[in-house]
């Protein structure tokens, strides 16, 4: 062995390379000004740190660029979906490896309002803002709202709210404060607080009323009636708390709400007055419930009747207080701070920051997946001389034909009518000969049980998608359309679109094991249904996208839409579900298009309509064109 003499030149050669090397992932990114950061505050009120990686990077010198110790790097690739980082994408860093200082930054970059106080905040409340998602920006959760120093109850616009130390979660804590703490020395993050307020039922508290309009209201329960419903189970959130400490949950009714809650024996309910012109069906049932098919529809108006002491649900004044069960709420019509509404306004914003990675460069490249539902012995839904399967597949045939004459868009049926082939038809005929393009063909006339052909065509939907990523197509291009005509209550009008709520879906499904599947080449290949949580969320934004992109073509169109709520993430029967077509579907971004309602009857005049059903098709085209950038 050399004499450590003979090695000095040596080592004083290499040492201050060595040194620089080493140094310089942590001193490239320590500056929050970094191109290679971003920083978001999400609708929910979640602040978000996200660090790009680059050419090279592994998770040990991606988390040194966000300023963090690399041995942190379990932390940051435990919230990826990916084994290692792509380059050019972000990756979030979670709040307790932020660098000191660096919480009060973000928080005075996106609320420029708030200001340091006694080593926690004062914020100024602005429009929009509700006393939920303010307490969720500060202390990581929204039901700690009761706790905050309100100058008013109700809170006002303009009010300076007092955020205690104590409960500002440590990353956002200003620099000298005296409560802030240091990064976490381990390789581990501290364990979670678990968000109890996210999972269980309110505690009974009396309610107040917010003067401060709120987030508005979006879109979300209720659902088609195709097939049957099999449960899935619900992807676990994930607490941005450090701390625990709980009380009592206050329910704040925003201002702009059209219902008034209370509590009595049987718990928490909501109260709607009817106005002049209303009824129980459609303005009560229909509205807050998301319940839309006749049977069940019913079952709610009868049983809300009970309880609101009404004998007649054709003679009810005007005024009369209806009462609905919290239970029965879709959760936008809950108060803020109702579990149930915090949970869903966290998806809703998650989901629709995942979303805004698709890319917008024209219909060139796409390629869209029709699915007609129904067909053969199974007609769909039915109302005499208009029904389902073959009304459908008229308007998906005319879809296709604009798509193929006018775009570059590749089309990919999974259904084909032997007898009609896809030529849009001014006058409709029943037949049974439609046949599913499984390999080999599946006859949907003959005796295969309807669950076979519905199970099938997800399985289709998912070796198609396997095919494409194979010849380099980004999910980003790929769609997925299921076209049917609902059958629900008759006072239900318009059309809906359905896309897959990331609730109620299973991150994994199984191929069909029994042997009447094992025929098919696209079974025996494999294609399981397979998506981590956040993809389900991504793929619940990117749909609801395309779904609002075509409910603004329909409205420039005048194409009647559903009065309340035309985009909805899940049926709502006796239980809330997502159809197999949708649930097990990994081609991302899916919709499911109800083109009306068939127990209607201005709707049954007008899908029997050739020119109707020919505006429909266009005004598709019209939003898929919008979604990917083409058109308005």
């Amino acid at each position: 062995m050399r004499p450590l003499a003979a090695r000095l030149p040596r080592l004083a050669t290499w040492l201050p390379l060595a040194l620089a090397i080493g140094l310089a992932g942590t001193l490239h990114a320590a500056d929050l000004d970094s191109p290679s950061l971003r920083t978001t505050l999400t609708n929910a009120g979640d602040l978000i740190l996200e660090v790009r990686a680059e050419q090279g990077d592994g998770w040990w010198r991606l988390t040194q660029r966000a300023g963090a110790p690399g041995d942190q790097w379990k932390a940051v690739a435990n919230y990826a979906e990916d084994p290692q980082p792509k380059p050019g994408r972000y990756y979030r860093v979670p709040g307790w490896l932020w660098p000191e200082g660096w919480g009060g930054r973000i928080v005075a970059k996106h609320l420029p309002d708030s200001r340091p106080h006694q080593g926690g905040w004062k914020h100024r409340v602005k429009a929009g803002q509700s006393p939920w998602r303010i307490a969720r920006v500060y202390t990581g959760l929204g039901a700690k709202h009761a706790e905050l120093a309100f100058p008013h109850r109700p809170m006002r616009v303009g009010d300076e709210v007092l955020i205690p130390a104590t409960l500002v979660m440590k990353h956002l804590r200003p620099v000298g404060s005296g409560t802030t703490t240091s990064r976490q020395p381990t390789s581990t993050p501290p364990p979670a607080a678990t968000d109890t307020a996210s999972r269980e039922e309110p505690v009974p508290v009396p309610i107040a009323t917010s003067t401060t309009p709120t987030e508005p209201p979006v879109s979300p329960p209720a659902e088609p009636v195709t097939e049957e419903a099999v449960p899935a189970s619900e992807p676990s959130t994930e607490s941005v708390s450090d701390d625990a400490p709980r009380g009592p949950i206050e329910l704040v009714v925003p201002a702009d709400s059209p219902l008034e809650f209370g509590e009595d024996a049987r718990g928490l309910h909501a109260i709607y007055r009817l106005r002049s012109g209303e009824t129980l069906y459609s303005h009560v049932v229909l509205r807050f419930t998301g319940r839309l098919g006749g049977r069940y529809v019913n079952e709610a108006a009868l049983a809300f009747a009970k309880d609101s002491g009404i004998t007649d649900v054709t003679d009810i004044r005007i005024g009369h207080p209806i009462r609905i069960p919290a239970d029965e709420l879709r959760p936008e019509f809950l108060p803020l701070g109702h579990p149930r509404r915090n949970e869903w306004e966290t998806s809703r914003s998650e989901s629709d920051r995942l979303a805004v990675t698709a890319r917008r460069r024209g219909l060139s490249g796409v390629h869209v997946v029709i699915d007609v539902g129904h067909g053969g012995r199974d007609p769909g839904a039915d109302a005499g001389t208009v029904w389902e399967d073959d009304h459908a597949a008229d308007v998906a045939n005319r879809f296709i034909a604009i798509l193929e004459r006018e775009t570059q868009a590749a089309v990919h049926p999974l259904t084909d009518d032997r007898s009609t082939g896809r030529l849009p038809l001014s006058r409709l005929k029943r037949d049974e000969d439609e046949v599913l393009l499984s390999t080999p063909p599946l006859d949907l006339a003959g005796s295969t049980p309807t669950r076979v052909a519905v199970n099938l065509r997800w399985i289709l939907a998912n070796d198609l998608r396997r095919k494409l990523h194979r010849k380099g197509v980004g999910d980003e291009r790929l769609i997925f359309l299921s076209f049917h005509a609902d059958s629900l209550h008759q006072s239900a009008e318009g059309s809906m679109f359905y896309i897959p709520s990331a609730k109620h879906r299973s991150t994994r499904v199984p191929v069909p094991a029994a042997g009447i599947y094992q025929r098919f080449a696209e079974v025996q290949a494999g294609n399981a249904f397979k998506m981590s949580e956040r993809e389900l969320l991504r793929s619940e934004g990117w749909s609801r996208k395309l779904a609002d992109s075509f409910v603004s073509a329909f409205q420039r169109r005048e194409i009647k839409l559903h009065g309340f709520s035309p985009v909805r993430s899940y049926i709502v029967r006796r239980r809330a579900w997502v159809p197999a077509v949708l649930r097990n579907n990994r081609i991302p971004t899916a919709v499911l298009i109800e083109l009306c309602n068939l127990n209607n009857p201005e709707d049954q005049r007008r899908l029997r309509d050739p020119s109707f059903r020919q505006l429909q098709a266009e005004a598709l085209v019209e939003g898929l064109r919008a979604h990917f950038g083409e058109g308005p």
